[in-house]
C-alpha cells in the first residue's frame, strides 16, 4: 500500500514538473499585471449652469428734441455715458462632436440680467443744457454656440433679444444753473451680439469673459415741466450699449469620466476567462512643448466707442457745462512684439500698435446751441503683457501700457439742423490703457488673438474758431473702450520647444 502511494504521488510530481516545462516552452511565464495606468479625463460641457460677475460698460445714445407740436426742435446729438455693472445668469449647454476640425462643438440658451449704474449726461442744444442719463437694469435672452479650442477652454459667439431700462433726471442750463424740467424714464428693447472665451477653473467651476454689443429701438423719453407748445417736450433717442463682463460659473452635471475599458492597461472583458490575460498600455504621445519665445507680427481689426467729457471755455470763463459726447466705429490695427516664455505657465512680452479707426460722434455746446462731428483718426500704444498659459496653445493675458490718439473735428450744425459757421479743431491726447484677451494657436506659428482695452486720455482745450474771426475752447477728456481680433506669426514658433530649463549645450 505504501509502494502504491509513492508510486501515485511521483506520478502526479513527474506529471506536474512536465506540464510546466511544456507550458514554458510554449507560452512566457506568468507575470504580475502592470500598474494601472490612470483613467484618462473626459469633459462634458452638457447641462445646466447659473453663475454671477460684474462687467464694465459705455453708451452712446442718439437723441433729437421733439416739440408738442411734433416740430424737430434739435437733432444731431450724440450723448455718452460710462459705468460699472452686476450680473447674474443661467443657461443650458450642449456638447457634440464636430466631423470636420474634430475639435467638439457646444451650443446653447441662456438668460441674463445686469443690475447697472452706467451713467453720463443728455444735451439737448435747442433748451440749451443737460439732463442726468442711466442705464439702470438690463436684459438678455439668447443662444451661443462655440468650439472647444482644448477640453477645458470654449471659444464662443451668441446673440438674442435684450431689454435694457434708462432713467433721466434734473435738467440743468448750460452753466449748471437748476431748472424746473426733467428727463424722464423709458424702456427699450433691441439686439445683441457678443463673444467670449469660457475657461474651467476646476471641475464645475469655469470663469467666463465676454464683449457684448446692444442696439436699442428708437423711443421717446419725456421732458416733465415744459409748458410751451415750442419747448421740446420729449428726446427721440436710440441706445447703443458696449460692455464687457466676466462671470465665474457652476455647472450641475460638470463631470469627469473614465476612458473606456480595456485599451489604457486595464483587462478586456473579452479576455475574462479562467484566468485574466493583461494587456500592456498602449504608448502615450507626450503633450507638445510649445515655446512662446520671440518675435510676432500681425494684423486686424475692431470696434469701439468713446466718451468726450467736455465743457465750453472763453476767455477763461466758463460758458457751458455737463455734456458728454459719444462715439462708435470701427478700425484696423496692426501689432509688433516680443515674447518671453519663464516657466511652463508663464509669459510675459512687450508690444506695440498702432489704430486706423473711423470711431465717430458728434460733440455738443449747448451755450453755442450747435454740434460739431468728432472723430477718432488713429491711435498707437506701446507697453506690455503677462500671461498664463491655460493650455500650451492658449494664453490668457493682461496687458497696459502708455497711448496716444487723434482726434479730429469739423464745421458746425446748428440746434435745428441747418450748417453752422463754427470749426471744431482737431487735437492730438496722451493717456494709458488697460485690457486683457486670449490668444490661441491655430496651426503652428500661426495665433489668433481676442482682446478688449480700455483707453484713458489727458484732458486738452480744443480750439473752436468762430466766423469771421474769434473762438473759444471746447475742454475735452477722450476716454476710449475696444474691442479687437488680430492673426499674429510668431516667427520661431515650434524651432526651440520650453523644457522648463536651459538646453544641455555639449562642449568637445
Amino acid at each position: 500500500m505504501k509502494k502504491l502511494l509513492l508510486a501515485a504521488v511521483a506520478l502526479i510530481a513527474f506529471g506536474a514538473g512536465h506540464v510546466s516545462a511544456a507550458d514554458l516552452a510554449t507560452r512566457p511565464a506568468y507575470k504580475a499585471p502592470p500598474p494601472a495606468v490612470a483613467p484618462a479625463t473626459v469633459y462634458n460641457w452638457t447641462g445646466f449652469y447659473v453663475g454671477a460677475g460684474g462687467g464694465y460698460g459705455m453708451f452712446n445714445v442718439d437723441n433729437e428734441g421733439i416739440a408738442f407740436t411734433g416740430a424737430l426742435k434739435s437733432t444731431n446729438q450724440t450723448a455718452g455715458g460710462k459705468g460699472w455693472f452686476g450680473t447674474v445668469v443661467g443657461g443650458f449647454d450642449y456638447q457634440f462632436s464636430n466631423p470636420i476640425f474634430g475639435n467638439p462643438i457646444v451650443a446653447g440658451v441662456f438668460a441674463d440680467a445686469d443690475f447697472s449704474d452706467i451713467h453720463g449726461r443728455l444735451a439737448d442744444t435747442y433748451e440749451e443744457g443737460t439732463a442726468p442719463l442711466k442705464q439702470a437694469w438690463a436684459w438678455a435672452v439668447g443662444g451661443r454656440i462655440g468650439i472647444l479650442v482644448v477640453p477645458t477652454v470654449l471659444s464662443y459667439f451668441n446673440g438674442g433679444f435684450t431689454q435694457a431700462h434708462f432713467t433721466g433726471g434734473a435738467f440743468a442750463n448750460f452753466d449748471g444753473a437748476p431748472t424746473s424740467l426733467s428727463l424722464g424714464s423709458q424702456t427699450f428693447d433691441g439686439w445683441f451680439l457678443g463673444s467670449g472665451v469660457e475657461m474651467m477653473l476646476f471641475p464645475g467651476i469655469s470663469i467666463k469673459t465676454e464683449y457684448r454689443l446692444a442696439d436699442y429701438e428708437t423711443r421717446d423719453i419725456p421732458f416733465n415741466g415744459t409748458t410751451f407748445s415750442g419747448d421740446v417736450n420729449r428726446e427721440r433717442s436710440r441706445p447703443f450699449v458696449q460692455t464687457i463682463r466676466t462671470e465665474l460659473v457652476y455647472k450641475f452635471n460638470w463631470a469627469t469620466a473614465a476612458a473606456p475599458v480595456g485599451r489604457m492597461g486595464v483587462a478586456d472583458a473579452a479576455d475574462l476567462g479562467a484566468r485574466p490575460v493583461y494587456k500592456a498600455a498602449p504608448p502615450i504621445a507626450p503633450a507638445p512643448a510649445y515655446n512662446w519665445t520671440g518675435f510676432y507680427l500681425g494684423g486686424g481689426f475692431g470696434y469701439g466707442m468713446f466718451n468726450l467729457d467736455n465743457t465750453g471755455i472763453q476767455n477763461g470763463q466758463l460758458i457751458s457745462t455737463g455734456q458728454i459726447a459719444g462715439g462708435r466705429g470701427w478700425f484696423g490695427t496692426v501689432v509688433a512684439g516680443l515674447d518671453y516664455q519663464f516657466s511652463d505657465r508663464m509669459v510675459v512680452g512687450i508690444f506695440t500698435d498702432a489704430d486706423f479707426s473711423a470711431i465717430k460722434g458728434r460733440l455738443a455746446d449747448t451755450d453755442e446751441e450747435e454740434t460739431f462731428p468728432v472723430k477718432e483718426r488713429w491711435a498707437w500704444a506701446v507697453g506690455g503683457r503677462i500671461g498664463y498659459l491655460v493650455a500650451p496653445s492658449v494664453l490668457s493675458y493682461f496687458n497696459g501700457g502708455f497711448t496716444r490718439s487723434h482726434f479730429s473735428g469739423g464745421l458746425s450744425t446748428e440746434s435745428g439742423g441747418t450748417s453752422g459757421f463754427d470749426t471744431l479743431s482737431s487735437q492730438t491726447y496722451n493717456g494709458w490703457f488697460l485690457g486683457s484677451g486670449v490668444e490661441t494657436m491655430l496651426f503652428p506659428g500661426w495665433f489668433v488673438k481676442t482682446e478688449y482695452r480700455f483707453a484713458d486720455y489727458e484732458t486738452r482745450d480744443v480750439f473752436v474758431s468762430f466766423t469771421p474771426s474769434g473762438g473759444f475752447d471746447e475742454r475735452i477728456h477722450p476716454f476710449v473702450q475696444t474691442i479687437r481680433t488680430e492673426v499674429t506669426y510668431k516667427f520661431n514658433w515650434g524651432k526651440t520647444p520650453f523644457l522648463g530649463k536651459e538646453p544641455v549645450i555639449a562642449r568637445y
